[in-house]
């Protein structure tokens, strides 16, 4: 996979998950799930199935100290594994 592949992480973490609501705010607000896209990507690298990733995401929403949401966080593990599914 291509770093650019890679970059689109962040960008699909702010565009369907945004769990501190950065996205029109902050100038560069994908930076600030650099930290949760690679673990993310990583997990689809080792081939981790939908709930593990919902299960990261979850617990990944309460280390942000967010309100969480799981029909957020299935669907943003889905949209992971859609994507993963092109890209690789």
């Amino acid at each position: 996979m291509a770093i650019e592949e890679e970059a689109k992480v962040p960008r699909l973490l702010l565009e369907h998950w945004d769990v501190i609501g950065v996205r029109d705010v902050d100038e560069q607000p994908e930076n600030e799930y650099l930290y949760e896209a690679t673990e993310l990507l990583g997990l689809l690298r080792r081939g981790a199935d939908r709930e593990e990733l919902r299960e990261y995401l979850s617990n990944s929403c309460r280390a942000l100290g967010a309100h969480g949401s799981s029909s957020r966080d299935k669907h943003m593990a889905k949209v992971l594994l859609d994507w993963y599914a092109e890209s690789t």
